[in-house]
């Protein structure tokens, strides 16, 4: 089906909202003559440090084919997804549109598409409001894959069985050179609003605490406030005060640790931020504990060490049938946070020769 150019703006509009790491946004596109779309790995965003398996850019690119489906859906348009359709690995899929052939639209996908342009993250707390057992199974009823699964917890217990696990997983990014220079490398100092990777407010980083966070963006200076424990200070601030100060903490896993399983597990967690969004919560990720056990970087020993604590902590809480994906913290939050801001959709057109 060829869809034309308003339809198609629409479209990648919708995935242009999607959420990635650091706000990285590392994907491209490329219309066929025959009306498919491709999603490709972008060369230059992926496939470095905690993300050498491309965990984080499939799962970004998960995100980006569940927005274009559920756009495609709103607009009365079908898709079919084939997922790395040849033997480039950075060709992760293709689209191909339908008219649907029936005029009944599914309600709950054209519901979720509703809200792709407001789903953000808010790094703020605390977080207030009561998750009850209704606003759980709504979140889970969200996801359509099988082999994934949401958890949802608001009991203390159950919270902090995991939250040493993602507090040390955390501490690890600004105790290794390499994580470190990563995370460094997506913040902008200078520009209120750029285009790609994250300013200080939109990490949610109090004004009296931004010449600190400045101060260790070089790794010589983090190694020395690591000396007097800078990693824990900041793993207290960014994960134990949050969550602790929150109603709800998530949990997206999946039954497979392949690409093609990171990709459809980025399709559900598009589908449960959406529902969360819906139901007026606040959503604030956590990826380290899942991306990091699953991309294993190269790591001194030490830190090897605990990186493997972390992955064994978390499959004796989950078992050996299920892969920690990403945390969420969620609750309810009044106002809005900074929200980042997207690249335009010809910056992200792939140039094929």
């Amino acid at each position: 089906m060829l869809l034309d150019a308003q339809l198609k703006a629409a479209i990648i509009q919708a995935a242009l909202y999607s959420p990635s790491a650091d706000n990285s946004q590392p994907w491209q596109y490329v219309w066929h003559d025959t009306g498919d779309l491709s999603i490709w790995s972008d060369p230059q965003l992926s496939g470095k440090a905690t993300d050498q398996t491309y965990v984080l850019t499939d799962l970004a690119i998960g995100n980006v084919l569940e927005a274009i489906k559920l756009q495609a859906k709103s607009l009365g348009i079908d898709t079919e997804l084939n997922y790395f359709p040849d033997e480039d690995p950075m060709h992760v899929a293709v689209v191909s549109f339908t008219s649907q052939t029936n005029q009944k639209l599914e309600a709950d996908d054209c519901e979720l598409a509703k809200y792709i342009a407001d789903r953000h993250t808010d790094r703020r707390f605390p977080f207030s409001g009561k998750l009850d057992v209704n606003i759980g199974r709504q979140l889970s009823e969200s996801l359509n894959d099988e082999n994934c699964q949401l958890h949802t917890f608001t009991d203390r217990k159950e919270i902090n069985n995991y939250l040493p696990l993602i507090k040390k997983a955390e501490s690890i990014r600004f105790r290794a050179e390499s994580l470190h220079s990563e995370l460094f490398q997506t913040v902008n100092f200078e520009d209120p609003t750029p285009s790609q990777g994250m300013t200080l407010g939109m990490l949610g980083i109090e004004p009296f605490a931004r010449p600190i966070f400045r101060y260790i963006s070089t790794w010589r200076n983090m190694q020395k406030l690591n000396k007097i424990g800078a990693s824990k200070m900041i793993a207290i601030r960014s994960v134990t005060l949050p969550i602790r100060l929150s109603p709800g903490l998530c949990l997206l896993t999946a039954s497979g640790e392949s690409r093609l399983d990171m990709v459809k597990a980025g399709q559900q967690m598009l589908r449960f931020w959406l529902a969360a969004t819906k139901l007026g919560l606040s959503v604030h990720p956590y990826a380290a504990p899942g991306v990091l056990t699953l991309a294993k970087p190269a790591l001194d020993p030490l830190l090897t060490n605990e990186l493997s604590d972390v992955e064994k902590g978390l499959a004796e809480q989950l078992g050996a049938s299920a892969t920690a994906i990403m945390f969420f913290r969620i609750g309810f939050k009044k106002g809005l946070p900074i929200r980042s801001q997207r690249r335009n959709i010809d910056s992200m057109l792939k140039i094929v020769s």
